[in-house]
């Protein structure tokens, strides 16, 4: 049958979707006839090295989740770009690497991803994936649980991975989720915006370098690192995250952050843990472990939207008998922003206090600095300094960039700015 773009376009032969009621028109007697709105689950999976999916769309086919997606690539050196993809009933795509394969080199660029039933990018076993200028909105459309599967992005199990210039936004889920065994994350100059749950979150991960992101209006934190080995930030605005609520009535979202990291009993890594990558020995070749050992933001941008506070570290592992103290944690924090508008959250920011269940509270920028942190950094409260466009105000903006630390040169390499650049945020 045709597809028209209106109920009163049907007529025989034709039919409308009716995407806003979930119904269906069709202007052909149904009578003694089955009625199938799709007849396939899956359209092409690439079983060879170097395959390329080029300036395709894809619309209406109906996975489920153990398909892995509508279209795969599941070989190295494979390429999808220029494609579109809407209405996929579960994984849009898959993305996976050969059985025991290292560096499989894969590309997905410039691809659009719309309306996803649960998740709308799945990458496993794809190492050295590179995933450039996506846009993926409406995923889990069909309201699947948070966990363990839904997101614009999910990365399981691999080694090395670049998210770039992307616009993760709009989701019914996280936006950018790394889980079970991802180590060399790389992650710059991305958007993530008005998605349902958490903005990113980086979980049983290692070694991320998280650059020059737009993070904004997430329902609950903005950046979650939940028993990995570390993050390097620089640059990132944080801002409006945390003001949702869970629409399963499961979690508590008062306890929201725009940065949060967390221990939990998943770390360390065993050989027997659940989450290992299994093509890998163990220890893990890249010494990734699952503890937490490096927290590192420099020119961060943060504030205005979480309940409880700003930026926490807190240590939930009670396998090894004992809270960790913020200094084995490898907190290291200078040079960010913050503005709580109305004064609160009243916690700009918490760590783990040694042996002890409960945690160190920094009510102001000046508590920060009475532990070691913050030298340089700024903050502003009962006013609004951050602009609609989510740069600084400009009254705070010179003296804030002024207090900036100078960009490194990997990290100015990476985001395209000149070497030793003080600049407070991300740019746009």
């Amino acid at each position: 049958m045709l597809q028209v773009n209106s109920k009163a376009g049907v007529t025989s032969g034709k039919f409308f979707m009716d995407q806003g009621n979930d119904a269906i028109y069709i202007g052909s007697d149904p009578g003694g006839k089955q009625v199938n709105v799709t007849d396939l689950q899956t359209t092409i999976t690439g079983l060879a090295v170097g395959v390329k999916f080029l300036g395709l769309g894809f619309r209406r086919f109906a996975p489920s989740q153990p398909h892995l997606g509508a279209v795969k690539h599941l070989r190295s050196n494979c390429v999808m770009e220029n494609c579109w993809f809407e209405d996929i009933s579960c994984v849009a795509v898959g993305m996976q690497g050969s059985s025991g394969g290292i560096g499989s080199g894969q590309i997905v660029r410039n691809v659009t991803i719309k309306r996803s039933g649960s998740l709308g990018l799945g990458v496993t076993a794809a190492d050295g994936i590179v995933i450039n200028r996506v846009n993926i909105s409406g995923s889990n459309i069909d309201h699947f649980n948070y966990a363990p599967s839904t997101g614009a992005i999910k990365i399981t199990r691999l080694r090395g991975c670049t998210v770039s210039e992307s616009t993760l936004s709009d989701n019914f889920c996280k936006g950018l989720w790394t889980d079970e065994s991802v180590s060399n994350v790389v992650v710059h100059t991305n958007d993530v915006q008005r998605n349902e749950q958490r903005g990113v979150t980086f979980e049983l991960s290692g070694f991320v370098t998280f650059v020059n992101n737009l993070v904004t209006d997430n329902g609950y934190n903005g950046v979650d690192l939940i028993s990995s080995d570390g993050i390097t930030m620089w640059n990132n605005t944080l801002v409006n995250n945390g003001a949702g609520s869970d629409r399963f009535g499961v979690q508590n979202w008062s306890d929201s952050r725009d940065m949060n990291g967390v221990s939990d009993n998943r770390s360390p890594m065993t050989s027997t843990s659940v989450g290992l990558d299994t093509r890998q020995t163990f220890p893990h070749p890249d010494g990734m472990t699952w503890t937490m050992r490096k927290f590192y933001m420099r020119n961060n941008v943060l504030g205005k939207g979480a309940k409880q506070v700003v930026l926490g570290v807190e240590d939930y592992n009670t396998s090894t008998g004992t809270a960790r103290a913020y200094t084995a944690f490898g907190v290291d924090w200078n040079s960010n922003f913050y503005n709580r508008p109305a004064g609160t959250p009243t916690w700009m920011s918490f760590m783990p206090r040694a042996g002890s269940t409960g945690v160190l509270v920094q009510f102001s920028i000046a508590d920060s600095r009475g532990i070691g942190f913050e030298a340089n950094g700024t903050e502003v409260n009962g006013v609004n300094a951050i602009n609609t466009d989510f740069t600084i105000a400009a009254t705070y903006l010179a003296s804030t960039n002024a207090k900036s630390q100078a960009l490194p040169s990997d990290i100015a390499a990476l985001i395209s700015q000149p070497v030793g650049t003080l600049h407070a945020g991300c740019w746009r």
